[in-house]
């Protein structure tokens, strides 16, 4: 008869199983449904561990990022922009954050063989989403079309945009996924990891390549550095990758004094999407000292609404929602008490790492490799309060937790 640890252990699994195999029509479809797979997984590591979890197994890093958020939606009562809806955008993050996070819990519940065929499922779907990227780059958006035709009053040209903005949230759920599954399919033979290293390099770099997604290019660039840092040492690696999180954050605000040296004349001859990023952290990072403390109070970024012409020739505003980049969004709106609180979580989280180091060495190239996938999306790419993204990656965190228990048992 099945014990209460089998059931919990099974349940575990499938949920996992679903979930990846879900995950590729959902990275394609924009990657807005990550915070329900994450919510499902996380719900479902805390209902099935309900009397065995107590306090002080909740590591630091949970705790000093729950500060963080908890700061974060204590600035949006000074905040200029005023949220209508029922649950405001603080209080999803900071519920959001800890629902997710029983994806940890689940995890643990998995045992080593569970494990190894999640880790299989995982590479399926990196496969099939790196299918649909490509059958829709090279035919077209087929894919897209195929099950979400454009309808009568649609504007095609606004419908492609959006298409291609879903497309590039994909490539970063697939930069996140990468040393994952090089990993996976290597199974601890260095052989076969640099092979299949170089062969899905290849691929992801081609989809990048195609649709001009430059996060993936430039985290391809990265992952290649953390590999040849990791080969003379795993530990310097891991803290280089992670004080380079800590300082992209916590020194953000010299970002101005960089920008305002770069001439006007080159600045106008970037593409438009690299000219509006400069012109938007430029113009974001000198309105930093006006709330230096406290910030302008959390989403207050939302309200700022001057325009400029680029060189596409065409009024566009500044800052579109966010602006693309962590640690100026983090300055902007919760100020140096937020960088701060940022910063030490970040470090508590770099001590888990280096942890674990100690007995995996191995650990490293995957890890840095996510670490540096992260780098990337918050330097250039995203928001720092989009729940999409902090489902994703908390999803993955989960399962990179699990490796070295993969390790362990393929050395054995």
């Amino acid at each position: 008869m099945p014990t209460k640890t089998d059931i919990r252990s099974k349940l575990n699994f499938w949920v996992w199983v679903i979930c990846l195999l879900l995950l590729p029509a959902i990275a394609h479809a924009g990657g807005l449904g990550m915070a329900v797979l994450a919510a499902i997984i996380g719900g479902t590591g805390y209902i099935s561990n309900i009397g065995r979890l107590s306090l002080q197994q909740i590591p630091g890093w949970f705790w000093m990022t729950t500060i963080f958020l908890i700061w974060a939606a204590i600035t949006s009562v000074w905040s200029p922009y005023h949220d209508t809806q029922f649950l405001r955008n603080p209080m999803k993050i900071v519920l959001g954050y800890t629902l997710f996070c029983g994806a940890f819990l689940s995890v643990q519940s998995l045992t080593a063989i569970q494990i190894s065929r999640i880790f299989k499922v995982l590479v399926f779907a990196f496969f099939v989403m790196s299918v649909l990227l490509i059958l829709d780059l090279v035919f077209g958006l087929m894919v897209t079309n195929l099950f979400d035709p454009p309808n009568q009053d649609e504007i095609i040209l606004e419908k492609n945009i959006q298409t291609f903005m879903n497309l590039g949230h994909s490539v970063a759920l697939a930069t996140m996924m990468f040393p994952l599954v090089v990993w996976g399919l290597g199974n601890g033979n260095r052989a076969r990891y640099l092979f299949a290293t170089a062969i899905l390099g290849v691929i992801l770099l081609g989809v990048a390549w195609a649709g001009k997604f430059n996060v993936g290019i430039i985290f391809l660039l990265l992952f290649a550095l953390s590999i040849v840092f990791t080969k003379f040492s795993p530990r310097f690696s891991a803290q280089f990758f992670v004080s380079a999180s800590i300082v992209l954050i916590v020194l953000a605000p010299l970002l101005y004094i960089v920008l305002s040296i770069i001439p006007v004349d080159l600045t106008s001859n970037l593409p438009t999407s690299w000219e509006h990023r400069v012109v938007m952290w430029k113009y974001v990072s000198s309105k930093i000292p006006e709330a230096l403390l406290l910030g302008h109070g959390f989403d207050s970024v939302r309200v700022l609404g001057e325009t400029y012409i680029g060189n596409a020739n065409y009024e566009m505003t500044i800052v579109s929602l966010h602006p693309h980049n962590f640690g100026i969004h983090i300055w902007y709106e919760t100020g140096m008490i937020g960088a701060i609180l940022a910063g030490l979580s970040i470090l508590f989280v770099g001590k888990e790492i280096l942890n674990q180091l100690h007995s995996n060495p191995g650990f490293a190239i995957p890890i840095c490799g996510f670490v540096a996938s992260l780098i990337v999306l918050g330097t250039v790419s995203y928001g720092v309060w989009q729940e999409w993204l902090w489902a994703s990656v908390i999803f993955f965190a989960a399962l990179y937790s699990k490796l070295p228990v993969l390790m362990d048992s393929s050395s054995s």
